[in-house]
């Protein structure tokens, strides 16, 4: 988007009437412009304030000095999104974390997604099926922390929709690996949704 502006204007020597279109332009671009990221002139409530921010691109730290404080956006984590930063005499930090860090299917029948924290932990959910016994699921292209603080499993169904999955069930996520070793005493085969923290 762009906002037409006409600089120098009324010029010099003219009467305001003889600069009338141009100072026309000039206010219509000036509250096109405010209402990029605020509620629009003439609005009650809430005219002036802001809707949201936006940031027109990635930009490495400004590196300002004392007294100076900055909020920009940058590319962070894998695969690399835009992430916000604060920067002050002190440093930069990251207010927004690498959000969602990764993703990949489970070996033999399953996709997760990585949720990172900007102070550290890692949340993995994801579904698969399995029938009954003891197996190992590995995630693609990516490990637990070498903390897992939790595992939650948690049936949504079965393939046999006319009976209901039943025995005891659990999973248990392997720090520092890949994978996720289940067990299910019944004999359907069962979908399950899971989530585990680690760091």
């Amino acid at each position: 988007m762009t906002f037409p502006y006409n600089l120098n204007i009324p010029a010099a020597g003219n009467t305001p009437a003889n600069d009338q279109p141009l100072i026309q332009q000039n206010f219509a671009s000036i509250g096109g412009w405010v209402k990029v990221d605020h509620v629009a002139f003439e609005t009650n409530p809430g005219a002036g304030t802001h809707e949201q921010i936006t940031f027109n691109a990635n930009q490495s730290a400004p590196g300002f000095g004392s007294g100076v404080s900055d909020l920009f956006v940058n590319l962070s984590g894998s695969p690399a999104l835009s992430q916000l930063f604060f920067q002050n005499s002190a440093g930069t930090v990251s207010l927004t974390g690498s959000i969602i860090s990764n993703s990949g299917s489970i070996s033999p029948n399953g996709s997760y997604t990585v949720f990172q924290t900007p102070w550290g932990l890692k949340l993995f959910t994801g579904n698969y099926n399995r029938a009954g016994g003891t197996s190992n699921y590995s995630l693609s292209g990516t490990t637990f922390g070498s903390t897992v603080y939790t595992s939650l499993v948690s049936p949504t169904g079965q393939t046999d929709t006319s009976s209901t999955a039943s025995g005891a069930f659990g999973m248990r996520a392997n720090a520092g690996a890949n994978t996720l070793t289940t067990y299910f005493a019944g004999s359907t085969t069962i979908f399950l949704n899971f989530l585990v923290i680690t760091s």
